[in-house]
């Protein structure tokens, strides 16, 4: 299964240690970032390694207790392990004012078996992938007018700061065979043998329209009235009227989603929701159909699908959440009288031949008369 992402990129082991890396060859007197490659493939130490390194120098930064270690530590292990991270360091910090930075970082890659390691992860394909995808980056970065390390780790920095992130490096295309897991807005322009939408039981999402304060921008502004006496409010006229158009405008764009979804499938569609009772709704959802073949058999067909939303149901799946029970209305049946429950039209004054022509659909509860 493969499951692309939007983001998290900088935040990936892989990506963070290498620029970490990077962060300590355009300046060595940086305690995390230090701490962080000697932690790493890097340095080959354990975090009790690092403790005692700080351990013998309190009252020094760490940077400076890992220098002082190298040279004069007791422990010749830890100490063989500096010196070989930090000679290493030294080496690629002299290549950098005549090496580009793609391939000065390919080099540190290849040479310390960094890319080897990272390919023998777990889900190691896609962490090469994002070792590749950041080569691109720094080979794009240097095609502009800023160059080096400095500017580079500058120019990550400021992506961070303001939650501009890339996504994981994609290593699966259209044509693969594998099972793709997106959203449905990332789904738009695709087109796929078999879809499985699913969790359609959801209730919609009408947060816009029960704040406290409801903004539209050709209504204006809505407030609720309050009473300092009897320290009560209640909602006013023109907040009423942006809370409803506020849920009209969110049940279409709902639905211009829900096409998005329903039309991505080529040979097999399946839709999957859960809901409470459904021995009743089935009922319902057969009686709704029913109706619509001998009564509204000529409307529209988004006429029927508004007409569908008037229930608060789609597809036949109770929307209204947590299994209660959504309010239902009676609507008239030529044949069986009011037919409870499918939510479809108002009862009217209907002839006395049986005649429903004066029966009002409803368009989320506005007349489409």
């Amino acid at each position: 299964m493969y499951a692309g992402s939007s983001e998290g990129y900088f935040e990936t082991r892989e990506i963070g240690v290498l620029l970490d890396y990077l962060r300590i060859l355009n300046n060595k007197r940086q305690d995390v970032p230090l701490a962080s490659v000697l932690r790493s493939i890097f340095g080959h130490m354990t975090d009790e390694e690092l403790a005692r390194i700080k351990g013998n120098y309190r009252d020094k930064p760490f940077h400076q207790a890992v220098s002082c270690y190298a040279k004069e530590g007791s422990d010749e292990v830890i100490k063989s392990k500096l010196v070989t991270c930090l000679d290493q360091m030294e080496h690629f910090r002299r290549m950098i004012p005549y090496t580009a930075l793609h391939r000065l970082l390919d080099k540190i890659m290849q040479e310390t078996g960094y890319r080897d390691y990272i390919s023998a992860l777990p889900t190691g394909e896609q962490r090469a992938a994002n070792l590749d995808m950041l080569l691109e980056k720094a080979r794009t970065f240097e095609s502009s007018s800023y160059k080096g390390v400095f500017h580079f780790i500058r120019y990550v920095e400021q992506l961070q700061k303001y939650e501009i992130d890339y996504g994981e490096a994609n290593t699966a295309d259209e044509q693969s065979n594998t099972v793709r897991l997106m959203s449905i807005h990332k789904s738009k322009g695709l087109e796929f043998p078999i879809v499985i939408v699913a969790g359609m039981g959801k209730q919609f999402n009408r947060q816009d329209s029960k704040g406290d304060v409801l903004m539209h921008a050709s209504l204006g502004i809505g407030l609720e009235s309050v009473d300092l006496e009897t320290r009560t409010k209640c909602s006013t006229l023109i907040r009423n009227v942006i809370a409803r158009e506020e849920v009209l405008e969110s049940m279409g764009e709902e639905l211009r989603v829900l096409y998005v979804a329903l039309t991505r499938a080529k040979e097999k569609l399946i839709v999957t929701g859960t809901l409470s009772d459904p021995e009743t709704k089935v009922r319902e959802a057969m009686n709704q159909a029913l109706y619509h073949k001998e009564n509204i058999g000529g409307s529209s067909d988004s006429d029927e699908l508004w007409t569908a939303c008037r229930g608060e149901t789609l597809s036949g799946l109770d929307t209204s959440g947590g299994g209660r029970k959504r309010r239902e209305k009676s609507i008239p049946h030529p044949d069986r009288g009011y037919v409870p429950g499918a939510g479809i039209a108002d009862r009217t004054d209907r002839g006395a031949d049986g005649d429903t022509s004066g029966i009002r659909k409803l368009e989320c509860g506005r007349s489409l008369r």
